[in-house]
């Protein structure tokens, strides 16, 4: 009897101890998700948190990895991860020059990749049995913000044809998967009856947008003068289109440094549009404002001297502090203490709400997060690569997933009220 209670208490002990090793992820290496920006969760119902609730429930470790727009950070951060031995790379590509590069130090390793939210191109996916894409469908990006261009247009168009010669010249930013197809689309609305817009002459057109093929519209943003700048730039650029928000942040700083999308006035703004929502602007909010130090203020002992000192350096901070609430205009949070601040988020949608980005598509993350997953899950449970999750066009090639209508909605402010 004895025998038998010992036996039962050894199970006993031993069951917790199966249950952590075998209960637990179905991995015993982790994912290893590299993100193109930051790694941290710092607006909410950003993918970063899609990302986690999709790993959580297939039951999935991971661990995130953030390059900060850096494309050598993110290559030495895959060497890490492979040399550690991940399970499966997951990657958010920062540029898609390097993705042939990771797909092949991957591949050395025998590690499946998971390219998401960027473009890959198919030669380099076909390179390796073992390797994905997950997007978004482009063509139903490119058709929803081309269709939130035209209305645009059509909405304000005798404020954006600025040189009131019937087109729209537009800037763009970015690889042009998106934005030319946009356009495209956009033009095939406009061509249309129901979009023709009226000129100052109270005639009525089919507007158009066209590209202007500036250089680099910043570096000349920012080198020409604030007098000249009507004459010049502003008068050939009517419209900027970007792919992500954090390229669209860059471009509202150089407009604004020209005193341009700072409010919604209607002469000196630039409509700009752009993908996503995840851009957290809250460390901008403070970055530029001027603090009093807690040095200089007056203490018992000071001389009439240091006192005097004192004075003539915390006024002239207030005037800073002044000058930055006036003209930081990006921001309409500058009066907010900074610990207040840290329960606040700024992001892209109160840009947008603010006026000065006219309007973004936002994408399923959700539906990006979850396939990212289960194609994970697949590989690690070394079930046929793609099998039931995606059917491949050949039986011998790898699969690109592309998430068919994956966008949530669009957030548009117009200028006009």
């Amino acid at each position: 009897m004895k025998k038998v209670l010992s036996l039962l208490l050894v199970a006993l002990l031993i069951l917790p101890v199966i249950c952590l090793s075998g209960c637990g992820a179905i991995n015993k290496t982790e994912v290893s998700i590299l993100w193109s920006g930051k790694s941290e969760v710092e607006v909410p119902n950003s993918l970063i948190n899609s990302m986690e609730r999709a790993m959580y429930i297939e039951n999935i470790d991971y661990k995130h990895y953030g390059a900060n727009m850096d494309a050598s950070k993110q290559m030495e951060q895959v060497e890490e991860v492979l040399n550690k031995g991940c399970s499966v790379l997951v990657v958010e590509l920062v540029s898609p020059l390097s993705a042939q590069e990771i797909v092949n130090a991957a591949k050395e390793k025998n590690v499946p990749v998971i390219f998401f939210n960027c473009t890959v191109e198919e030669s380099v996916v076909n390179s390796y049995d073992k390797c994905a894409v997950v997007t978004s469908d482009i063509d139903t990006i490119a058709d929803v913000q081309g269709t939130m261009i035209a209305d645009y247009i059509k909405a304000n168009f005798k404020d954006i044809d600025k040189n009131k010669d019937g087109k729209i010249s537009y800037a763009a930013y970015g690889t042009a998967i998106f934005s030319t197809p946009a356009v495209e689309k956009a033009n095939e609305l406009l061509a249309k009856e129901d979009y023709q817009v009226k000129t100052e002459s109270k005639e009525k057109i089919n507007a158009s947008i066209e590209f202007y093929d500036a250089e680099n519209v910043l570096k000349t943003l920012s080198a020409i003068g604030a007098g000249e700048i009507q004459s010049t730039i502003m008068d050939k650029v009517e419209l900027i289109i970007t792919e992500s928000d954090l390229v669209a942040f860059d471009v509202l700083l150089a407009l604004q440094a020209k005193d341009y999308n700072t409010n919604k006035l209607k002469t000196q703004a630039i409509p700009l549009f752009t993908l996503g929502e995840d851009m957290d602007y809250k460390t901008y909010v403070v970055a530029g404002r001027p603090e009093i130090d807690a040095n200089l203020l007056i203490k018992d002992g000071d001389s009439k001297q240091v006192i005097k000192q004192k004075d003539k350096d915390i006024k002239n901070i207030e005037e800073l502090q002044e000058y930055y609430e006036k003209n930081a205009y990006l921001v309409d949070l500058t009066t907010v203490n900074e610990s207040d601040l840290a329960e606040m988020i700024y992001t892209t949608i109160n840009v947008i709400d603010a006026g000065r980005i006219a309007g973004t598509v936002i994408s399923d993350n959700d539906t990006i997060a979850v396939s990212v997953a289960k194609i994970a899950k697949n590989l690690i449970k070394g079930n046929e690569m793609f099998a039931n999750v995606v059917p491949k066009a050949k039986k011998d090639m790898p699969a690109s997933i592309v998430i068919e209508g994956s966008v949530a909605n669009v957030r548009f402010a117009s200028y006009v009220k």
